[in-house]
């Protein structure tokens, strides 16, 4: 303790004994004397509050009576959060008795922009609303709403996993917003339940007051983000986070709202998964066309997320990675690549006519890696429909011994076309390994006596 803070102290104490003794000799006010006394008697502590590294306030305080808590002054980039105690607790010193000796430093957020983008599309330009936050992205997400100034308060290390759980998303804000204003937002929620790119849109919009329902008018040349329906109800909070705009003077409006320029209407391939898009420039999404179904996601999907992933695993390294874009360049890839992937062996074989193998029969041909004319004919179909086309895969026989086969059939241009994978890769005894039977013409079919039935 300090010579002006001793001094405080004996100030105190002659002032407090010279009120006393002067009540017991005029008798009176010796009722407030005692009381004066009993507070003489309680004990006082220094409490001092500190910010930035420098004291901004220092008081005694009697015991169990309150600190009189200062503004916390202002930060260039960074916004005031709490009060930490000397133990490294959240506090609230307002409303704590004291008790003993205390200093209280203020804990300053980075103050994070109201205004600008943090969600990015990927390479396909595609937001995928839908799919897990990694620890990555929200690194980016976070920097990108923060300046220059804010950077000095940002946190090392923010995320221990990739994949991003409400309870990891939660640690990671506490270094943002205080746990009252977590709570309001992530209350309710399991703790390990991933969070999705829609759902830390949502959160974080709602943290910074950033929900907005307006009418969105892109600028002149823009175009849609297609995997945003605006039939989503969360459209406009996903719009909010990733793309950046500027409001009308009513502020009715979102103007000048430039968003990347996507895809024609039809079907478009994007990281070996296909697409199909409107007239609006969106994916369409619960949606069959002819015989294709398109998921939730507007990603085409066979019915089995396995075959799924083995088709759009070999969709982008046959099609994309090649750099092929003409549609029949691409079906002719695939069916390459068919030929070419893959062993025989004895597996299967299915009556004229049968359906429903096609399936299983790829997915085991994806998996062993061999297997007969059926297996080829289904990973080839499983490919085509991966591309667009609606393929069919057909049991039947074939040549003049009229052996059991499979092959794919499908209509281009209103034509029917064959194309037998199986056979060509030597899957068929006694074929004619060398020629291309890709594309085959019905009269083809014919002459190499193609049956189904």
């Amino acid at each position: 303790m300090d010579f002006a803070r001793s001094a405080k102290y004996i100030l105190s104490a002659l002032v407090l004994f010279s009120g006393v003794l002067m009540g017991s000799c005029t008798g009176e006010g010796n009722e407030s004397a005692a009381v004066d006394m009993v507070q003489a008697e309680k004990a006082s502590y220094e409490v001092s509050f500190v910010a930035d590294g420098l004291e901004i306030s220092y008081q005694i305080v009697s015991e169990d009576e309150f600190a009189q808590v200062p503004e916390a002054p202002e930060k260039e980039g960074a916004r005031f959060g709490y009060w930490m105690d000397s133990h490294g607790r959240k506090s609230q010193p307002a409303a704590t008795p004291v008790k003993s000796g205390e200093s209280y430093t203020a804990v300053y957020f980075p103050l994070l922009d109201k205004e600008a983008p943090y969600l990015f599309t990927g390479s396909g330009g595609l937001l995928n609303p839908d799919g897990v936050i990694v620890a990555a992205e929200l690194e980016t997400a976070l920097n990108a709403l923060t300046n220059e100034e804010g950077k000095s308060h940002f946190p090392e290390n923010l995320a221990a996993t990739d994949d991003i759980t409400v309870q990891e998303l939660r640690a990671v804000l506490l270094s943002f917003f205080t746990s009252d204003e977590l709570d309001r937002v992530i209350l309710g929620r399991a703790a390990d339940e991933m969070v999705s790119r829609s759902q830390l849109a949502v959160t974080l919009n709602t943290l910074l007051g950033r929900e907005y329902d307006g009418k969105i008018i892109p600028a002149e040349g823009s175009y849609c983000i297609p995997d945003i329906s605006k039939e989503r109800s969360d459209y406009s909070h996903l719009m909010e986070a990733t793309v950046a705009h500027t409001h009308s003077d009513d502020g009715e409006s979102w103007l000048d709202t430039t968003l990347p320029a996507m895809y024609e209407e039809g079907f478009v391939l994007v990281e070996g998964n296909l697409y199909c898009v409107d007239s609006k420039g969106y994916f369409i999404c619960d949606t069959v066309l002819g015989t294709l179904t398109f998921g939730y996601n507007g990603r085409y999907t066979s019915g089995d997320a396995a075959l799924d992933g083995y088709v759009s695993a070999a969709l982008a390294d046959i099609t994309e990675a090649k750099g092929y874009s003409d549609s029949l360049e691409m079906l002719r890839a695939a069916y390459d690549y068919c030929c070419e992937s893959f062993g025989i062996q004895r597996r299967n074989i299915y009556p004229i006519g049968a359906r429903g193998w096609e399936i299983s029969e790829a997915d085991t041909m994806f998996e062993s890696g061999s297997g007969n004319s059926a297996s080829y004919a289904a990973v080839f179909w499983a490919l085509a429909r991966g591309l667009g086309y609606e393929a069919t895969a057909v049991s039947g026989v074939i040549g003049q011994n009229q052996l059991p086969h499979a092959w794919v059939e499908i209509e281009i241009d209103g034509a029917n076309y064959i194309f037998d994978p199986g056979a060509e890769s030597g899957a068929l005894e006694d074929a004619d390994t060398s020629r291309d039977r890709f594309m085959m013409s019905s009269n083809t079919a014919r002459n190499l006596r193609y049956v189904t039935e």
